[in-house]
C-alpha cells in the first residue's frame, strides 16, 4: 500500500482485472470509470482499511508478516518461494507452529487466478513481462540472431539464474515443446539445493505456471502498451491509492482522479473528461 512502490500497482492492477475493470477501451478511451473500476476500488479499500495489519505496508512487511504468522494470506510475487521454505537466513518462518522450516512449506497454497465478485468478473492473473525488442535503429540481423540464440539456445542457462523470480512463458521449442518448462522445475534453487519442485511438490509448481500463461495485463489487448510502461515509470496510481486508503478521497473521488491521471499520460488525449473531485471525503 505505500504510495511509492510499483507493487501498490500491481496488487490494484490483479484486483481490478479480476473484476472485469479495464484501463482503457478499443476506442483508446480510459476506461477507469466503469463500475467494475469503482466496485474493484471499494473492495480494495475495505481489505487493506478492515483486514490487513495496521500501518502502510511494502513486499517486505508483508512478508515478515506472513512468516511470523501475524497474517494468513498475502499478494507477493513467486520470489518469496525460498523465503517460506526458509532458505533465506534474512527471512526465516518464524510463526508460533514454525518449529522447523517445513512447517510453512507444508501450510502454503497458491493462488495465481482470482476473481471478483461484480457482474463483469473474470479470472485474471499477473505477471511482469520481460521481453526483447529490435529497435528500427538497430541492426536487424544481428540483433535477430542475438534474440534466435537468447529464445533457443540460451534460455535455459538464463532461467537458472534466480529461478523463483522467473516462471518461463515460452514453455520450450517446436521440436521440444516442454523444454524449457521442465528445465525451469527442475533447476536448483542453491548450489545442491532443493527444486522448487522439491519444495512444494510437481503438481503445485505445474500449476503456478500454467496459471500465469492466460495473463492479459491492462491495455495490452487495446494495444496500448505503451500507456502501461508509463503508468509504472510515473507510478500514477499508487498515491492515489494511498490517499484513499488515508481517507483524502472516497472510492468514488479517486476513481475520477485516476481516470484523469491516466488520461494526461496520452499524448492528445481527445475524450472527455470528468470534473475533478474535491477533497472533502467523507471519513
Amino acid at each position: 500500500t505505500e504510495s511509492d512502490l510499483a507493487a501498490t500497482q500491481q496488487v490494484f492492477e490483479q484486483l481490478a482485472s479480476a473484476n472485469g475493470c479495464d484501463l482503457v477501451n478499443s476506442q483508446g478511451e480510459v476506461a477507469l470509470l466503469h463500475p467494475a473500476c469503482l466496485e474493484a476500488l471499494d473492495f480494495y479499500r475495505e481489505l487493506i482499511n478492515q483486514y490487513s495489519p495496521i500501518g502502510v505496508q511494502t513486499e517486505v512487511s508483508a512478508l515478515n508478516a506472513f512468516l511470523a504468522g501475524r497474517t494468513g494470506i498475502i499478494m507477493a510475487s513467486s520470489a518469496v518461494l525460498p523465503q517460506i521454505a526458509g532458505l533465506d537466513p534474512e527471512f526465516r518462518p518464524r510463526c508460533p507452529d514454525c518449529t522447523d522450516d517445513r512447517f510453512l512449506v507444508g501450510n502454503t497454497a497458491f493462488e495465481s487466478q482470482i476473481i471478483g465478485s461484480g457482474q463483469f468478473a473474470e479470472r485474471a492473473s499477473f505477471i511482469e513481462i520481460k521481453n526483447l525488442g529490435i529497435t528500427t535503429a538497430a541492426d536487424t540481423e544481428a540483433a535477430a540472431a542475438f534474440a534466435q540464440h537468447w529464445f533457443e539456445t540460451d534460455y535455459a542457462t538464463w532461467l537458472r539464474a534466480n529461478p523463483e523470480r522467473k516462471i518461463p512463458l515460452r514453455q520450450g521449442t517446436a521440436r521440444e515443446p516442454t523444454l524449457f518448462s521442465n528445465a525451469w522445475i527442475s533447476t536448483p534453487l542453491t548450489a545442491n539445493g532443493p527444486t522448487l519442485a522439491d519444495l512444494y511438490g510437481f503438481a503445485e509448481i505445474s500449476s503456478l505456471q500454467e496459471d500465469l500463461l492466460p495473463t492479459q495485463r491492462w491495455g495490452f489487448a487495446a494495444g496500448r502498451g505503451e500507456l502501461v510502461s508509463a503508468l509504472y515509470e510515473e507510478l500514477t496510481l499508487s498515491p492515489l491509492l494511498q490517499e484513499m486508503l488515508s481517507g483524502y478521497f472516497t472510492s468514488s473521488q479517486t476513481v475520477v482522479e485516476m481516470q484523469r491521471a491516466v488520461a494526461g499520460l496520452i499524448p492528445g488525449y481527445d475524450f472527455p473528461l470528468p470534473t475533478p473531485p474535491s477533497n472533502d471525503a467523507d471519513q
